[in-house]
């Protein structure tokens, strides 16, 4: 409770003090100086006073933006039923989560009217009782090269921000083009708090910064990175009789964005049956999505196995 109207007649306040640990809140003395003194008192419940600290994780394609924003609420005094955000333009509210889980209302735990995002708690934020949301969403990609405004999801309603990341990630096998970066207050997600880093769930090659006026100049282009691979190939030959039996063992190792189709060119005479080729990726082993193609001169192998350098 907090003191919201002291009317004093035939008094005065002559100390005030805080009350002894553990107890909180003050201690008023006054001296009467009339018989017919009397004092007028209004007492309320505190405001909500809220903290929170959030961190984005954008995935980003030539055609659509999926965002996960993470968001720890934290009550420094008062009690909350309900947070109120607003949803930037462009951007489309897929679901919304609590940690606890049960901290959310059950028949209504959020909803959109127009750009206004309300989500009902069961379970109070308050001083010891903090919560963590989780919020997806996606959008269209707005015209290139985007700004750093058109990675924010939401913005908050009377609550105290502290710190807000963002983790920009593309999705292969493309990669950004930077520019008016210069003040962009970039992170090392390894030198981030643990509680930090758990804001975000990217690779550690992601574009990590702090969202705030400095990246609203950042401008991000895509551009499609061109398969790089290293290959070793192994080859063994078998001689019996009139027959030779060729294997040959092709290691491909992805060097920068993805593989997605590996071909294979051998001349020698054509084989008197198609060989047989399994595909291992992962410690797994299997027949190759692909063709197998021979004639007189050449046999071709394409495979369809796609293949990731992250």
């Amino acid at each position: 409770m907090v003191l919201k109207r002291l009317v004093t007649q035939a008094c005065v306040e002559t100390a005030v003090e805080p009350l002894p640990p553990p107890l909180a809140g003050e201690l008023r003395q006054l001296q009467l100086y009339r018989p017919d003194a009397f004092i007028d008192v209004s007492v309320g419940f505190q405001p909500p006073q809220l903290a929170v600290s959030s961190g984005t994780t954008l995935r980003v394609n030539p055609a659509v933006i999926t965002g996960r924003l993470v968001i720890d609420v934290a009550a420094s005094q008062g009690t909350v039923f309900a947070l109120d955000m607003r949803v930037h333009e462009g951007w489309l509210i897929d679901r919304v989560e609590a940690v606890p889980a049960d901290a959310l209302e059950e028949r209504s735990p959020w909803t959109l009217t127009g750009r206004q995002l309300r989500v009902r708690l069961q379970r109070a934020v308050r001083p010891d009782k903090p919560l963590r949301l989780q919020i997806t969403a996606h959008r269209r990609v707005p015209t290139l090269p985007m700004s750093g405004k058109d990675f924010r999801i939401l913005d908050f309603t009377d609550v105290q921000v502290r710190r807000n990341l963002v983790a920009l990630c593309p999705e292969t096998p493309y990669h950004f083009d930077l520019s008016r970066d210069a003040g962009l207050q970039r992170l090392d997600r390894a030198a981030l708090k643990v509680p930090e880093q758990t804001l975000l769930d990217a690779p550690q090659q992601s574009l990590c910064y702090v969202d705030d006026p400095s990246a609203n100049a950042l401008a991000v282009g895509l551009s499609w990175e061109d398969p790089r691979y290293s290959a070793t190939i192994a080859i063994e030959a078998a001689v019996e009789s009139q027959r030779i039996k060729e294997t040959f063992r092709i290691r491909c190792v992805p060097q920068a964005s993805r593989v997605a189709r590996l071909r294979s060119g051998a001349r020698s005479r054509t084989p008197t049956r198609p060989g047989v080729w399994s595909v291992t990726r992962r410690g797994a082993v299997g027949p190759p999505r692909g063709r197998y193609r021979s004639d007189e001169q050449r046999r071709d192998l394409a495979i369809d196995a796609a293949a990731s350098a992250q």
